[in-house]
């Protein structure tokens, strides 16, 4: 997994979150 990857997957977990 690209550090891209993982910056996507973190900020949509933030996303979530803050929904």
């Amino acid at each position: 997994m690209s550090a891209a990857q993982a910056e996507a997957a973190a900020a949509a977990e933030r996303k979530q979150k803050a929904s």
